[in-house]
């Protein structure tokens, strides 16, 4: 499925809070919520759940098989953060990373997030265990 597509999906789902529907003050023209729900697909991503790629959002069998082993919504997300978890502690440290391609390193969006608290605007997401 698209992502737009996925995204207007789980907006119409969702009551979001003033703060989902309120733009970046840096950028008026861009709503949080699309970024917010796209940033926190991230630990489904890794956990093998969830594949990306051209704009395209496609659920893996291991994906619908967590959705049939998680059928609380915070356990699931609690379990994609644990894969997370485990996905991040087996990549190599910065330092170990051969930057000769010209690539150089960029930090990874959730070692960002480690500062954002995914409760403020009414997201309750659970323990971040």
């Amino acid at each position: 499925m698209q992502a737009k597509d996925a995204i207007g999906r789980v907006e119409l789902r969702m009551d979001l809070s003033p703060f989902e529907r309120s733009t970046f003050p840096n950028n008026p023209d861009l709503v949080r919520f699309p970024k917010l729900l796209r940033f926190s697909t991230i630990s489904a991503v890794k956990a093998g759940w969830l594949r990306k790629k051209g704009g395209v959002w496609t659920l893996t069998d291991e994906g619908d098989s967590a959705l049939q082993g998680f059928p609380d919504p915070t356990a699931l997300y609690a379990e994609s953060w644990r894969l997370y978890k485990d996905w991040k502690a087996s990549q190599p440290e910065p330092d170990q990373i051969d930057a000769s391609d010209g690539g150089g390193v960029s930090a990874d969006a959730a070692d960002l997030a480690e500062g954002i608290d995914a409760t403020e605007g009414g997201w309750d997401c659970g323990s971040n265990t």
